[in-house]
């Protein structure tokens, strides 16, 4: 979490338009992401993602602005969706959520009444390759 905490301190965190993480072997994504206001989109690329905390967590209070979060080649902790993802404050204008070839084996019971009442009916939620199990 250092290197990622040193490499973001490095630039002006309220001009970054997309938060691009890729490559992480083990990605604990730290509460500075609280601090992107302005970004527009979060992609998460050939990546495992360890941890990814409430305190951590995309939300319309803080992500005001972001339209997409792109989960691609992702791999969850547990096979569960972080707790950093579904946050009962969810940005209200993210449109656009793909999550695509993980280990992802299990959403939370409650997801709709938060990814759905929080954003603009997600008009594109895109889910597969995946090793969910109902």
């Amino acid at each position: 979490m250092d290197e990622v905490k040193t490499k973001w301190s490095e630039f002006d965190r309220s001009s970054v338009v997309t938060l691009v993480m890729r490559h992480c072997p083990a990605l604990e994504v730290p509460d500075m992401i609280t601090e992107f206001h302005q970004t527009s989109g979060i992609k998460v690329y050939n990546s495992t993602i360890d941890s990814w905390g409430f305190s951590a967590a995309i939300t319309n209070t803080n992500h005001p602005e972001l339209g997409f979060l792109f989960m691609i080649r992702v791999n969850v902790t547990d096979g569960v969706l972080p707790p950093g993802l579904h946050d009962a404050d969810f940005p209200n204008n993210l449109y656009d959520i793909e999550i695509c070839y993980s280990n992802l084996r299990e959403l939370p019971d409650d997801l709709d009444s938060i990814w759905m009442v929080g954003t603009m009916s997600t008009a594109n939620l895109i889910v597969s390759h995946l090793q969910y199990q109902t």
